[in-house]
């Protein structure tokens, strides 16, 4: 059915604009079309509003700085678990509130009992979304390579397994800083 909408509404579009044309065009009316009268590309404003397009190199900017962040928070993460460094100030610009909590807490903990990590994940699928003042980022975790160490000696974990680690982070005055972490089962991505 819709093969034969098409046509008839084309012949219906074509008779209906020649009904509306005239041969006696009033003197000093352009008789093109409707589409030659259209304002060019250069006259449209960008669909996002913005006339030199900003917004885009914004979001763009916005999503670099958090993936640049995320980068300096494993850093610091990194640093906290392989120890002996389990100060909070590693997070300082990073993050701030629980997600820093939960990290320096555990790290002070493997370091009282003589624990710690060697290596690092192996990070992948790296994903930040930028909505407002708030951005998510996603990626697959590998802790294949990043051991841990108890009495010097690697300890076998079962899990090595790719996982999903999520994170928030909210725009400041200074720029953005991570505030919390989500459970990887609320990822979009998938690992492994």
């Amino acid at each position: 059915m819709r093969l034969w909408i098409s046509p008839v509404l084309a012949v219906m579009l074509a008779f209906g604009v020649a009904a509306c044309g005239s041969d006696d065009e009033s003197a000093g009316l352009d008789a093109t079309t409707g589409a030659e009268q259209s304002p060019t590309d250069d006259e449209l404003p960008p669909p996002n509003g913005d006339e030199s397009g900003a917004e885009t190199d914004t979001s763009a900017d916005d999503e670099a700085a958090v993936e640049q962040l995320y980068d300096q928070f494993w850093d610091a993460v990194v640093s906290a678990e392989n120890g002996p460094d389990t100060d909070p100030a590693l997070f300082d610009g990073i993050g701030t509130g629980a997600i820093v909590e939960i990290y320096v807490s555990r790290a002070r903990e493997w370091e009282d009992l003589g624990v710690h990590r060697d290596g690092e994940p192996q990070l992948e699928d790296i994903t930040v979304d930028v909505d407002g003042d708030e951005a998510r980022v996603e990626a697959c975790k590998d802790e294949a390579d990043w051991q841990m160490i108890a009495d010097g000696e690697p300890v076998p974990l079962e899990d090595r397994e790719p996982s999903a680690h999520v994170v928030i982070a909210e725009r400041t005055g200074d720029g953005w800083l991570f505030t919390d972490e989500l459970a990887s089962d609320e990822a979009v991505i998938s690992c492994g």
